[in-house]
C-alpha cells in the first residue's frame, strides 16, 4: 500500500490535521510510518483500518450497506424517541417531589402550632414573657 502524508491522510479520512495527531497519532490508534524521504506519512492501510471506509476515497455502495444506513436511523429515532420520553418522566417526577415537599413544609407548622398549643396547656395562661 502508499504511504502518504499526515495531510493527504488527514484528508482522505475527512478530519483536521490536528485532530489526526491528537486523536489517532498520539493516542496510537494509527501508526505511522517514514517515507523515502524520512518524513512522517500513514499507509492506507492504516488509514482503512481505523476508518473502515475512507470518506476521501470513492467506493460502491452496496444495498447491504444502505440497509444498514436505514436501520441506524431507525435505531436512532427511536433512542431520540426514548429520551424525550423519559425527560417527560423526569419532569413529573420533579413536579411530584415539589409537591411533596411542598405539603411537608405545611405539615411541618401544622405540627409547630400544636405543639405550642400543648406546651401552653389548656389551663395555663401564656405569658408575655415564656419564649414559647
Amino acid at each position: 500500500m502508499p504511504i502518504v502524508s499526515i495531510s493527504e491522510a488527514a484528508r482522505l479520512a475527512g478530519i483536521s490535521r490536528s485532530t489526526l495527531y491528537r486523536v489517532y497519532i498520539r493516542s496510537g490508534k494509527i501508526s505511522t510510518v517514514e517515507n523515502d524521504r524520512g518524513q512522517p506519512g500513514i499507509d492506507t492501510s492504516e488509514l482503512a483500518r481505523v476508518f473502515k471506509v475512507l470518506p476521501g476515497v470513492a467506493t460502491d455502495a452496496t444495498e447491504s450497506d444502505s440497509m444498514l444506513h436505514v436501520q441506524e436511523q431507525s435505531d436512532t429515532v427511536a433512542k431520540d424517541a426514548e429520551v424525550a420520553h423519559l425527560r417527560e418522566l423526569i419532569a413529573v417526577r420533579e413536579e411530584e417531589l415539589a409537591r411533596a415537599l411542598e405539603e411537608i413544609r405545611w405539615l411541618r407548622g401544622k405540627v409547630d402550632a400544636l405543639e405550642q398549643k400543648q406546651l401552653a396547656g389548656p389551663g395555663i395562661k401564656r405569658r408575655w414573657w415564656w419564649p414559647w
